[in-house]
């Protein structure tokens, strides 16, 4: 994980695959996406 003042152009909420779908297309536009997940 990086620094904690790291910039994100996506923030991706959830669970299961969709997740991580999202962020490969977020990446190929060329953005910069973060998956953030529940502790619980």
């Amino acid at each position: 994980m990086g620094s904690e003042n790291e910039m994100f152009d996506l923030v991706i909420v959830g669970s299961g695959g969709g997740r991580l779908v999202a962020a490969l297309a977020a990446a190929d536009a060329g953005l910069k996406p973060v998956i953030m997940k529940s502790k619980h």
